[in-house]
């Protein structure tokens, strides 16, 4: 192989490892939020009032912003 190919092949590599650790990383921020969500339900249902909304979109962005 070329140089050029094999670094064409390096570059696809890295972008493919790079977008899977991104889309984990969105996975596991939807997955904290929906859990934390499911807590604070449970916790309010005990007659305590928690604001979910904002907690769900600063997990997300936390998330998003690494």
């Amino acid at each position: 192989m070329g140089k050029c190919r094999l670094r064409e092949k390096e570059l696809r590599r890295r972008r493919h490892r790079r977008m899977k650790r991104l889309k984990e990383r969105k996975k596991q921020a939807i997955f904290e939020a929906q859990q934390r969500k499911r807590e604070q339900s449970a916790l309010s249902a005990d007659g305590e009032h928690v604001e979910v909304a904002s907690d769900v979109e600063t997990s997300f962005s936390e998330a998003t912003s690494e």
